[in-house]
């Protein structure tokens, strides 16, 4: 059994990271866009203004529910992060194969 160089290894891995990193997919639930990269860091966040006037029907903005606003932002973020984590796994699914992963390994 041949021993680790672990030098490699380490470097390997920061290769596999930076391609990692350039890897994105977006998630939307209604008025809510995420972006992440394939670390699953948050890239981009984004809002759908026309999704948002239609839920919040009002034509001052003093009578918009702040509180009914914020919880429907937060519950859409979070189905918008899930989705996103979904998509970048599949991405990364489909672009890594068996050999990328022997390579890393050693």
């Amino acid at each position: 059994m041949g021993m680790l160089n672990i030098p490699k290894a380490v470097y390997k891995a920061q290769q596999a990271k930076n391609k990692m990193s350039k890897i994105e997919a977006a998630g939307k639930d209604e008025a809510v866009i995420i972006v992440l990269n394939g670390l699953n860091e948050i890239t981009n966040v984004d809002f759908d203004v026309d999704e948002l006037k239609n839920t919040f029907k009002s034509s001052d903005i003093s009578d918009i529910d702040l509180e009914a606003l914020m919880k429907k932002l937060s519950k859409n973020i979070k189905k918008s992060f899930q989705d996103a984590k979904k998509q970048i796994e599949k991405e990364l699914i489909s672009s890594t194969s068996i050999d990328d992963l022997k390579n890393l390994l050693g």
